[in-house]
């Protein structure tokens, strides 16, 4: 099983993709919220996307939510995507890490 980052889980398109993306993959579809503009400057969108990033780590360490079973899901294989301000994040994202 694979992991998946996308936008925002509020957003009527993100909703959509996540749930075309787990109706056909045998995947895990995480929608992380971000801060957005002009209630908050960048980089504050891309810290939170660090901070997705660093709390998929601590789940492939087996610092696990208990809701979540890591035994399915292959860490070493994660995908970010989004689109519009959300494909900046993704690149700063795939840049970083």
């Amino acid at each position: 099983m694979e992991v998946f980052c996308v936008g925002s889980r509020t957003w009527p398109t993100s909703q959509n993709c996540c749930m075309h993306l787990v109706s056909g993959l045998n995947a895990l579809i995480v929608s992380a919220d971000y801060r957005l503009v002009p209630e908050h400057r960048l980089p504050a969108a891309i810290e939170d996307g660090f901070s997705v990033m660093k709390w998929l780590h601590a789940q492939a360490l087996g610092d696990c939510d208990g809701w979540l079973d890591t035994c399915e899901v292959n860490f070493s294989r994660v995908f970010v995507l989004d689109d519009l301000s959300g494909a900046n994040i993704a690149h700063h994202l795939a840049v970083k890490f």
